[in-house]
């Protein structure tokens, strides 16, 4: 009898490592891919197109995916009883036969499949290369039909897609992955890969494709297409434009996020830019989660809040948690940029709630919200008993948007009401430019520049200047009027309507002490102000009461 411990030892000095605990695993899968029935590329998977096709299982889901080439073309199904889960996409991995087998192989492919998100192309197609990883453009289609209860997907392509020659047809490894979030667990196919990484490193079963099923008998790529020239050419134009307009709609907004001080409110454009690209997108698919808190997003910007909200009360109650998530934070600071703090001190619970990890930052935001509630209510409720509200002068702004009332504090702010009202009487703002307009903050108009263009506009004011004063009755709310300070001492004629509120500028910091002089509110046509473009005209301001 031979010692098994001692056999162990000699192997191990003789240079072999002996895996006593490793298994040997089955050998995977090998299928060959039928030659099968032309197919009408529309997302639905037809049982009379796809009959002879090779079925694959994929597991508890309930799905199959379907192979089958056709000339020079693979086609690939998915039927789905189930509907596609929110956020969830399908990866296909092809590689090439051999040792050297997986992601790092030389003409290994990825084609990643993503139904609903419009802020990048649906088809994400990679091979690998002698210089790398590198994009395939416009090589792979795929068309969907979903509903409440099933999920559909067709898809085509070109064999030479997958690095095969006329001379060269060797087998290709193939494996699946099928995200499904918020699902039990993911599909993987063949069952059992690791496709999980330690971070920073590859899962071993991408490194390498021993254990993918084989597909064997693969055509010749270089034959003719399953599809007509004309129609595979507007397949692709399709998903081109489909690509570009979701991508510049997404694109327009997280510019927007990022730099919404710096970002002119230009209406027009940003009706162009977004909208009219989402409405095109609509036409051909739904509008994602995503999407629809993208146009949440830009009608918050231009001061659209209540179209805003109707999207976002939507969006809070689907089942989608992230898109959920999003939602009720877009629809937070929709609610705070109009001063309904009660409301939206109970959606900071409710994100508290939801996103525990952030509850130390949400808890004190709805603290803060319900004390923003009582102050605004406490001004009101002083200024309604308030007897000189009678006699507070009056002044109307005609603008191409409509017409605005402003109530001056005269009683309260003296020096700077006066001010304002001789320069009205003086036709100074007459025919100026709103020169700085910032959605979802204000528009400001009043410099002299801008009769030379709005984009002169910021650095004049009037010949006569006031020492600023300090409001301490009120704070920044929306709707307030307030004089843009030079050099942090004087109001000159530039003065700004908030179309949000920036309760900041009733506290500045230390470097900051003089603020704002705060000198009116709008008490008509305040909708007429959200609609102010960077570059609209101020066609007259005129006294209606002194």
């Amino acid at each position: 009898m031979v010692d098994a411990k001692r056999l162990v030892q000699v192997l191990a000095l003789g240079g072999v490592l002996l895996l006593a605990a490793h298994t040997a695993e089955a050998d995977p899968p090998a299928h060959a891919v039928p030659e099968g029935l032309p197919v009408q590329l529309d997302g639905i998977v037809n049982a009379a197109e796809w009959q002879q096709a090779l079925s694959l299982s994929l597991g508890e889901s309930g799905a199959k995916l379907y192979l089958q080439q056709h000339r020079g073309m693979l086609l690939v199904a998915l039927e789905s009883p189930h509907a596609w889960p929110l956020r969830g996409n399908l990866t296909l991995f092809f590689s090439p036969d051999g040792k050297a087998s997986g992601m790092r192989a030389r003409d290994f492919v990825r084609i990643n499949y993503e139904p609903h998100d419009h802020s990048r192309p649906h088809l994400i197609v990679r091979r690998m290369t002698a210089e790398g990883s590198q994009r395939v453009h416009d090589a792979v289609v795929a068309r969907r039909w979903f509903s409440e209860h099933v999920a559909h997907v067709e898809m085509a392509f070109s064999l030479s897609v997958l690095g095969l020659t006329k001379d060269d047809r060797a087998p290709r490894r193939f494996a699946v992955h099928w995200v499904r979030p918020h699902s039990r667990r993911n599909v993987i196919w063949p069952a059992g890969l690791d496709f999980i990484g330690k971070p920073q490193q590859m899962p071993p079963d991408l490194a390498t494709a021993g254990r993918w099923c084989l597909l064997n008998e693969l055509g010749d790529p270089t034959g003719p297409g399953a599809f007509p020239k004309t129609v595979w050419t507007k397949f692709i134009e399709h998903d081109r434009e489909l690509t570009r307009r979701g991508q510049e709609a997404h694109a327009a907004v997280n510019l927007l996020r990022e730099e919404w001080k710096k970002t002119k409110k230009r209406n027009d454009e940003f009706e162009k830019e977004v909208f009219e690209n989402l409405e095109w997108v609509q036409k051909h698919e739904k509008l994602s989660a995503g999407d629809l808190l993208a146009r949440a997003t830009t009608l918050r910007y231009l001061n659209r809040r209540a179209e805003a909200l109707g999207i976002l009360d939507a969006l809070v109650n689907r089942t989608d948690r992230a898109a959920s998530q999003s939602a009720l934070f877009e629809r937070v600071l929709t609610l705070e940029s109009v001063d309904r703090y009660v409301e939206a001190a109970r959606d900071w619970s409710e994100l508290a709630r939801r996103v525990p990890q952030y509850a130390g930052i949400y808890k004190p935001k709805a603290a803060a919200a319900l004390d923003k509630a009582q102050a605004h209510a406490k001004e009101q409720r002083a200024d309604a008993e308030d007897p000189n509200r009678a006699t507070r002068p009056l002044v109307a702004l005609h603008t191409p948007r409509g017409l605005v009332v402003l109530e001056l504090f005269a009683d309260e702010v003296p020096h700077a009401a006066e001010h304002f009202l001789n320069l009205v009487e003086a036709k100074f703002y007459d025919g100026l430019f709103f020169h700085r307009v910032k959605g979802d903050f204000l528009a400001q108009v009043g410099c002299p520049k801008t009769r030379q263009g709005c984009e002169f506009g910021g650095r004049g004011t009037s010949p006569i200047e006031v020492e600023m004063e300090r409001n301490e009755r009120r704070e920044f709310w929306r709707g307030t009027v307030g004089f843009a300070r030079r050099d942090r001492k004087v109001n000159g004629s530039q003065f700004f309507i908030l179309t949000s509120p920036r309760l900041e500028f009733s506290d500045p910091g230390p470097e900051d002490e003089d603020g704002y002089t705060l000198f009116g509110r709008v008490v008509s046509g305040m909708g007429a102000v959200d609609e102010v473009a960077y570059c609209d005209r101020l066609d007259k301001a005129v006294v209606l009461r002194r």
